[in-house]
């Protein structure tokens, strides 16, 4: 699969909109997604431990609240312009972790909360502008491999600095990287806004076609919110917290080496094909979690699972071409349906651990798993004269 920038359409303004976006995603969460990581333990040093999840639980609800209307924002004022302010936030939310204050803390989260909703639409629509479907395959599969591969670096960066300097200084130097993600961010060709205030108004698609095929990037993120939130207790009680960054690497990982071939498979043999494979993987990932905790259980599920995300999250990307092919949907409006999915998902998965016990947590995973494999073969049947990208 040739780069992006080495292609004979890298002229397409919608192109290489993508190729500087997945730079500018991969810098920026090589620093606010490795400080991330470290919230809970910052916070917890500093004889504030309640300030690190309640930040993070903030940021996610934020973004599920944004959502709504993140689609109508991005249509008047631009993919480029909302997620350079995004950086920028996010640069904001690090200086304030950073001060450890509280209030401060809470504050940027919320606003950090709302500015990602635009950050994940503005990706999606960014994506699937791309009318080539090889070309978007091609964009779609860098851009799950390099995005993680800054989050993976940046976190293994910052812990090697963190043991040598204490967490003050590093923490305050990652957030540089929002500020150099401003400027990829700010190398996107302009685009056109949206004259239509009466189309800009509207909410996320909930046509049936979108919500079916939306189930399926709601189970993933589901399931990753789940895993990060109840692995690390099952750590703590089997093998000890020390394995817990080595047992979660592969969701940093995995993608760098998968989600190219799988962009490649999905554009052959179709979407469907490519999506039933991740759903039988995650099923088997999970099935090891349910079994008598071990280190050898809790190591194989999650290595499933994260196998299956670098599948299904391409996959996630690819869909809402589809759909604005097949049902004639605003693709912005799309776009929202599916960030309102993904911040729902992980914001249900984190909430799962406190609600319900771990076995019945993993059962609720299963049976969304199915629901959700269900629900993208009944889209696609029920359209099957129209599916050809899903079902080859």
């Amino acid at each position: 699969m040739e780069d992006l920038k080495s292609s004979s359409d890298f002229d397409d303004p919608h192109v290489r909109t993508a190729y500087w976006m997945t730079l500018a995603f991969a810098v920026l969460f090589f620093g606010v997604g490795a400080v991330q990581q470290y919230i809970a333990i910052w916070f917890q040093d500093r004889g504030i431990p309640h300030v690190g999840k309640n930040t993070l639980v903030l940021v996610y609800l934020f973004y599920f609240l944004g959502s709504f209307q993140a689609h109508r924002v991005i249509n008047l004022l631009g993919s480029r312009f909302c997620m350079m302010a995004t950086s920028l936030t996010y640069g904001l939310l690090i200086v304030s972790i950073w001060c450890g204050s509280e209030v401060l803390s809470y504050v940027a989260a919320a606003v950090s909360g709302l500015m990602a909703s635009l950050l994940w639409t503005g990706q999606t629509i960014v994506l699937n502008r791309i009318t080539d479907s090889k070309l978007r395959s091609t964009a779609v599969g860098q851009f799950w491999t390099r995005y993680p591969l800054g989050t993976g670096l940046g976190t293994l960066t910052l812990g090697l600095l963190v043991g040598q300097f204490s967490y003050s200084a590093p923490v305050l130097c990652f957030g540089l990287f929002a500020l150099a993600s401003c400027v990829l961010f700010g190398k996107m060709p302009s685009e056109s806004k949206s004259t239509n205030p009466t189309s800009s108004s509207r909410v996320p698609s909930f046509h049936t076609v979108t919500v079916g095929s939306a189930l399926t990037v709601f189970f993933v993120r589901f399931v990753y919110g789940l895993v990060i939130s109840q692995v690390p207790i099952d750590l703590k009680e089997t093998i000890g917290t020390a394995y817990v960054g080595l047992v979660t690497s592969p969701f940093f990982f995995l993608p760098i080496i998968v989600s190219k071939p799988v962009t490649v498979f999905a554009n052959r043999r179709g979407l469907l094909s490519s999506a039933c494979v991740g759903f039988v993987i995650s099923g088997l990932g999970i099935g090891c979690l349910l079994l008598p905790q071990s280190g050898t259980s809790i190591t194989l599920g999650v290595l499933l699972i994260a196998l299956s995300s670098a599948v299904l999250n391409p996959i996630g990307n690819l869909l809402p071409k589809w759909i604005t092919d097949m049902a004639s949907i605003d693709l912005s409006r799309i776009a929202g349906a599916f960030s309102l999915a993904g911040s729902s998902g992980i914001l249900a998965g984190l909430l799962s651990v406190t609600l319900l016990s771990r076995t019945s947590a993993y059962v609720a995973a299963i049976v969304l798993m199915v629901l959700s494999a269900i629900a993208l073969w009944a889209v696609t049947s029920t359209h099957s004269s129209r599916v050809a990208i899903l079902s080859k």
